[in-house]
């Protein structure tokens, strides 16, 4: 009867690592770093993240309940991967896409057909070799199987902005095209750029800028994922700095074809919907967002805690001990809210809204 009472107690701890209910963590992988979640149309949560050289998936086909474990997607040498640096992915209506890069400075593509089952070598993204050497990248899933991506290029050894569009899930990728160059002869060169699309051919980038000594965070859209317009800065306040903060924010796709963003300025976390003034959202760094038909959602890290500060309330709540998150919703902006990150050389999750 010991043994018996004994074994049900190991069930049930092992319970609290393997499903979540609603605000409750649970761990995705025991070990890895900088993770990134996506919601693929099906309803497939995907999370990835680096481990040594190595790049890792796991899924979720209940709502983030419960997570497979932890299989190889690929590997690259000297995978870099840290402060944002790390394997990136996309969902699109017919695969998962995963990008990453190594020493060899290019962005190497992996996707997936079954979901994560098995994974085939998509196509290298950048154009000319080790243009993307400075590691910090984004990518995300568009109309159909579009995949979009943007990274920090040195092709001529000053950093630019410039992207790529795949039509087909991340099997060939359209020639290059320059998004951004700044006339100060720099953009931020340790801050990752984000990407998004509103899936009916609309592309937001946003990046940090180095301009007349402030590093504030632009944005260009596109209509096609080529030509990019005229960008714009984003809010009314900049921040005189001569160092990269290394924390690049997060562009989404809002309503009425507007992109909504979150970053940081000094010590504060910001958020603004494109052409509107800027809002204090709370101290911390690192913030990333999704957006549902409710609203928004925004995470972010302050003194080694992840918080989340959801549509409509007053107060952000802390998620749990971490940092480095990433946060997906559903396509459709109707399922659930996820939340992944780094936590004590794990990655943890969330069910933030279902």
């Amino acid at each position: 009867m010991k043994r018996a009472r004994y074994g049900l107690m190991m069930l049930a701890v092992l319970a609290v690592w393997t499903a979540a209910g609603y605000g409750e963590t649970l761990t995705v992988a025991k070990s890895g770093k900088q993770p990134r979640v996506a919601i693929a149309p099906n309803g497939t949560i995907c999370v990835v993240f680096g481990r040594g050289i190595e790049i890792y998936g796991s899924t979720s086909t209940n709502g983030g309940e419960t997570y497979s474990e932890p299989a190889k997607v690929g590997e690259a040498p000297k995978l870099m991967c840290g402060v944002r640096r790390g394997p990136q992915v996309a969902a699109t209506r017919d695969a998962l896409v995963v990008t990453a890069i190594g020493e060899a400075g290019n962005i190497v593509c992996r996707r997936s057909e079954d979901w994560g089952r098995t994974w085939s070598d998509g196509a290298k993204v950048n154009d000319q070799d080790r243009s993307a050497r400075e590691g910090l990248h984004a990518i995300c899933a568009g109309a159909q199987n579009d995949v979009f991506a943007a990274w920090l290029d040195l092709r001529d050894n000053k950093t630019k902005l410039f992207g790529s569009l795949s039509k087909d899930g991340g099997k060939t990728w359209s020639k290059n095209t320059l998004i951004y160059e700044s006339p100060g002869g720099t953009i931020c060169q340790c801050c990752q750029p984000s990407v998004a699309s509103d899936r009916k051919g609309t592309y937001y980038a946003m990046w940090r800028n180095a301009l007349t000594g402030n590093r504030d965070m632009w944005m260009a859209t596109s209509s096609d994922g080529k030509t990019f317009q005229r960008p714009q800065k984003l809010g009314a306040g900049s921040w005189p700095l001569e160092m990269c903060p290394m924390d690049g924010g997060a562009v989404a796709a809002g309503a009425g074809g507007k992109a909504v963003t979150v970053w940081r300025r000094d010590k504060q976390v910001y958020s603004c919907v494109s052409g509107a003034k800027e809002i204090a959202i709370g101290e911390g760094s690192q913030p990333q967002l999704a957006v549902t038909k409710d609203g928004v959602f925004k995470v972010w890290q302050q003194k080694g805690e992840v918080f989340c500060l959801r549509p409509g309330a007053s107060a952000a709540v802390a998620l749990g001990h971490g940092g480095y998150a990433s946060v997906a919703s559903d396509p459709a902006g109707s399922g659930p809210v996820i939340a992944v990150w780094e936590d004590h050389g794990g990655i943890v999750g969330a069910v933030v809204e279902r």
